[in-house]
């Protein structure tokens, strides 16, 4: 599980006016303490992108030794912008199998005297995750939207209680909204021992009152969306909890981890029995992979297999952490279908049928900067993938590890990505590895630029009237392959060429294409793509004398945009290599008049290269482009835009041809 969001999400719209409600809907008690003195806060003043204030935000949990909690959460958001309304919105997520939600109550202030009340009548019950057949993580929400105006507060508040499978809690203290008071508060039973560990925010002490733990943040900053900045969950502060009974205590009911050898152990515990093969499997795996075929290509044909098994998630259990163990392999073979890791652990058992050896690894799927290592948890993880004993012919994202070789990751629920390759947003990720004596917490590691790369050959030919026609041949490998094989897969035939002709339009205005064949080698990670185009007004006539164009005709740098003067946050660079080769005929009544000089870029964060050069007839131009992976710290934005405003530049100057006998 990852840290509940500060402040609501836009849920059901209920579209309530407030005009229509009968007189009982308006509050007739006084608002309660907390939410009176949210209300009388006064607001700093913020930048005006900012659509709205958290006023207060709180959990309180009381923990039994039997696993049991009693909670109750609250929450108020002041309206700053129309566009904020949306977080007019309080949730409470619980669990059908060992929690329920006693009571669910919100108010909208609009004014002195002007408040309305929601209740029950006016409480949604949702769905927590929308694509899972059967998921018993529910949410209660109630959403105000419709009726929030700018300066309105919108306040929630939820008693609930749910049943933990662990003594651990992680908690988050603010969404993208700024928040004035953000509050965390857990109860032990008398003689248990808490530790707090917090994350993207200096340490704080909790005030401590009994077996009573507090932490409390105030005046969060807002968190302004930036391009290619990290993800929300690795700016906003959020706490990690353990809560363990004395050792003299009976043996607990929740778990406790003080190291990431155990939190391995115990989900190895959870996972091992269900990775039994059965007949079917083993007479399936076999015909997929038969023993002539090289190892990786017995991997590639049984994980081609499991990944276009149907996605489809019952999570059942929960409170009991049984959402960390996958259903056994054998039934999610019959049945065709499974979430992450069901596919993990039938893929993990087929290979074991063909004598290759692979273990389930847990990893955050969507902030690779998530994970800590300081707080052992399984909570911080939401996806299961695989580490597969990696064979000699073997290559892609491999991490030598001290105990078991070479391993190479590989995500079988992922259609579009196939062995070799991994989604970038895993890659560079702290994962765990599963198994019984050699679990670890391992960084996965990245793909080099090489793998990630277009590779682009343009012949083509201008008259003189300015009319550029010509082909484009393009090959993509890894990352870049991996997001052609998902467009092309997601489009029928014409929306695909609508897609290829846009591109050609970005470096050639008015571009039209004739001809677009594309051709998938998974085995190679490539995907290749043919073009025929046409592009009239290409080349602009200057009066009589002159013609102008760019040289970089098609694949035009403009994956980043870096305009703002200043920067806040660390700039995440995913990277990748694009390389231009183009041969050009010129028209026969001109000749050259001058060419862009050589570009040669080398900078910390990557390298330009560009050349162009005139010989019988033809302009030959060369262009490479390479970008490393890693953050940029905000001190060095400056550097960083400057190095992609001459990369554009270089891009943009032009060739001057003038027509032969007009000197």
């Amino acid at each position: 599980m990852r840290p509940r969001p500060a402040s609501g999400f836009p849920a059901v719209a209920l579209f309530l006016a407030l005009a229509a409600l009968p007189e009982s809907a308006l509050a007739k008690e006084p608002l309660p303490s907390w939410l009176a003195q949210a209300v009388a806060s006064p607001v700093p003043s913020y930048n005006p992108k900012v659509l709205a204030v958290v006023l207060h935000q709180e959990e309180t949990l009381s923990l039994d030794a039997g696993g049991r909690v009693e909670g109750t959460t609250r929450f108020a958001v002041r309206i700053l912008r129309y566009e904020g309304r949306m977080y007019a919105t309080g949730r409470q997520h619980y669990r059908t199998d060992g929690g329920s939600i006693r009571e669910v109550r919100a108010w909208m202030i609009h004014g002195p005297g002007e408040v309305r009340e929601y209740g029950k009548k006016e409480a949604v019950d949702m769905a927590a995750v929308g694509n899972d057949v059967y998921n018993e993580e529910r949410i209660r929400a109630i959403d105000g939207s419709g009726e929030a105006d700018v300066g309105a507060v919108f306040g929630f508040e939820a008693s609930f209680e749910e049943r933990q499978f662990s003594g651990q809690f992680s908690r988050g203290f603010q969404g993208e909204l700024p928040a004035l008071l953000s509050r965390f508060t857990l109860e032990v039973p008398a003689g248990w021992s808490v530790k707090g560990v917090m994350f993207n925010h200096p340490d704080v002490a909790p005030s401590v009152t009994g077996s009573r733990y507090t932490w409390e943040l105030r005046d969060l900053p807002w968190i302004e969306e930036e391009p290619a900045r990290p993800a929300v969950s690795s700016l906003a502060p959020w706490l990690g909890v353990d809560a363990r009974a004395p050792a003299a205590a009976p043996a607990p009911v929740v778990a406790t981890f003080e190291s990431w050898d155990q939190v391995a152990s115990w989900l190895d515990r959870l996972t091992a029995p269900m990775a039994q093969p059965s007949p079917a499997i083993t007479a399936k795996a076999r015909s997929l992979a038969p023993s002539g075929a090289t190892p990786m290509d017995r991997i590639r044909a049984i994980g081609r297999y499991v990944q276009d098994l149907g996605y489809i998630a019952i999570q059942m259990g929960l409170s009991r952490g049984e959402g960390y163990r996958p259903h056994a392999a054998s039934d999610v073979f019959a049945k065709s279908y499974g979430d992450c890791k069901d596919k993990a652990n039938l893929l993990k058992t087929m290979l074991s049928t063909v004598g290759i050896e692979s273990y389930l690894v847990v990893i955050c799927a969507d902030d690779r900067g998530f994970v800590r290592k300081e707080w052992p948890s399984p909570q911080q993880f939401n996806h299961c993938i695989v580490a597969i004993r990696a064979a000699d012919d073997s290559s892609g994202v491999v991490l030598s590890h001290a105990k078991l070789g070479p391993l190479l990751f590989f995500d079988p629920t992922d259609p579009e990505t196939p062995v070799g390759s991994l989604p970038e947003e895993e890659q560079g990720s702290w994962a765990l590895l599963i198994d019984h004596d050699a679990g670890d917490l391992v960084r996965v590691p990245r793909a080099p630029p090489e793998r990630n790369r277009t590779e682009r050959t343009i012949d083509a030919e201008i008259d003189s009237t300015g009319t550029i026609r010509g082909s484009l041949h393009q090959s993509s490998l890894g990352r870049e392959a991996t997001s052609e094989r998902t467009v092309y897969h997601r489009a029928n035939d014409e929306a695909y060429r609508g897609v290829v002709e846009a591109r050609v339009r970005r470096g050639a205005a008015n571009a039209s294409v004739s001809t677009v064949q594309s051709r998938d080698d998974e085995r190679r990670d490539r995907f290749d793509l043919d073009v025929a185009f046409t592009a009239g007004g290409y080349a602009q006539i200057m009066g009589r004398g002159l013609m102008i164009f760019r040289p970089a005709i098609i694949g035009r740098i403009d994956r980043l945009s870096l305009d703002a003067s200043s920067r806040k946050y660390p700039i995440v660079l995913d990277g990748w290599n694009d390389s231009v080769t183009s041969r050009t005929r010129l028209p026969a009544a001109f000749e050259v008049e001058e060419l862009p000089k050589p570009v040669m870029l080398d900078t910390p964060f990557g390298s330009y290269t560009a050349r162009a050069e005139a010989r019988e007839g033809m302009l030959h131009f060369t262009r490479s482009l390479r970008i490393k992976s890693m953050p940029v710290p905000a001190e060095q934005y400056e550097s960083l835009r400057r190095f992609f405003e001459s990369v554009r530049a270089a891009e943009s100057t032009p060739v001057v041809l003038a027509r032969r006998g007009s000197h």
